[in-house]
């Protein structure tokens, strides 16, 4: 099939998901304005929840990396900063990661969707236990769909003739999203260092570290990680390339006599996430699911503002969302617990005479 065959394909599949997906908005409607006919908070029917949910929008204070740490709640509500992402490679690290495409349409609709609606608009008079039945059948119709839909994207991302293409109704892109495992950054931060070391004279040694690409002078007794100079140097490692540089740059360092070492630094964890920003959204998500006790974390955060909204879903959703959040939550606080044990603050004073360091802060986090 070719690329144009696709995307009308896509675009057919887009048009019928869309309308599943407005219907499915017309029949929650109407069960959230019988919400709002009643005084409880939860409204209950044939395995359909409505119930009401406030939205905070935050900002941290600069206390909270303690409190988060002791609850084990860092690994998960931090980020990646842009500059870490760049100077090490974390692909191994990336979690939720997805390739796709997108359709950019400068703000033309493909579909009308109040044309849509409006077919619909009969469900505002269905009482609540047609308007579960409805919703649960709709429901399915609108998941259905949607998988259609991203099968269709799957080939059409395999069609695509370049990353960037325009067509009658935009501009056809390739995306790509992800998340990091946090543990696995820091994993990933804490080791895997490389050196170019370079004897200029007598017990005199310029090192280039990689990958932040740090260059100092250092005596052969000074310690890079656990060994000193001189040992790197005479045991230098054997592999023919690097994880960090360019095969001519590393080509053009052994020319110019550096010898390629690596070495490893430990980092306690907490001063590690504490380099890394808190994502507000991250927190908000982790208050909404029930994990991190809104009550509790409450003396950390200002409120900036509030939005209160009606969610309707499945009952048996409700549940899967609790134990899924908080079997994530269990396995990362191990994952976390596990690295404060093993990991030790260090002390960055390194025994030497010229006494030279190798701290944390050299490393641009």
């Amino acid at each position: 099939m070719s690329f144009e065959e696709t995307f009308e394909e896509y675009i057919n599949h887009y048009t019928a998901h869309k309308e599943k997906e407005v219907k499915l908005k017309v029949i929650k409607d109407a069960i959230k304005a019988h919400y709002n006919n009643q005084e409880e908070r939860l409204l209950k029917v044939n395995g359909v929840v409505a119930r009401l949910k406030t939205k905070k929008e935050y900002r941290v204070k600069e206390d909270i990396y303690e409190y988060l740490e002791d609850y084990g709640y860092l690994p998960l509500v931090v980020s990646v900063n842009k500059g870490l992402e760049k100077q090490f490679n974390l692909s191994s690290a990336r979690t939720n990661h997805k390739s796709s495409v997108r359709l950019y349409t400068g703000g033309k609709a493909i579909v009308d969707t109040e044309v849509i609606a409006s077919k619909y608009s009969y469900f505002q008079s269905y009482d609540l236990e047609k308007l579960s039945d409805e919703f649960k059948r709709s429901f399915t119709e609108e998941k259905l769909a949607k998988a259609s839909l991203e099968e269709v994207k799957e080939h059409l991302k395999e069609e695509m003739p370049s990353n960037s293409i325009s067509t009658d109704y935009g501009t056809l892109k390739l995306t790509e999203t992800y998340d990091f495992d946090m543990n696995a950054v820091f994993d990933r931060v804490s080791k895997n260092k490389e050196a170019f070391i370079k004897m200029l004279e007598q017990n005199v040694y310029e090192i280039l570290i990689f990958p932040e690409e740090t260059r100092i002078l250092m005596s052969g007794n000074d310690f890079l990680g656990e060994q000193t100079v001189e040992v790197l140097y005479n045991k230098p490692n054997i592999k023919a390339e690097s994880l960090f540089v360019k095969k001519r740059a590393f080509n053009q360092y052994k020319k110019d006599g550096y010898v390629l070492s690596h070495f490893e630094i430990d980092i306690d964890p907490f001063e590690f996430f504490k380099t890394c920003k808190v994502s507000k959204t991250k927190i908000n998500d982790l208050i909404q699911q029930g994990i991190i006790p809104e009550k509790d974390i409450e003396p950390f955060l200002e409120v900036v503002s509030e939005t209160e909204f009606i969610e309707v879903l499945n009952e048996g959703s409700v549940e899967q969302q609790s134990n899924l959040h908080h079997q994530k939550l269990i396995e990362r606080s191990q994952k976390y617990r596990s690295n404060t044990e093993e990991h030790y603050v260090v002390d960055n004073s390194l025994p030497s005479s010229t006494d030279i360091k190798i701290d944390i802060e050299d490393f641009n986090f």
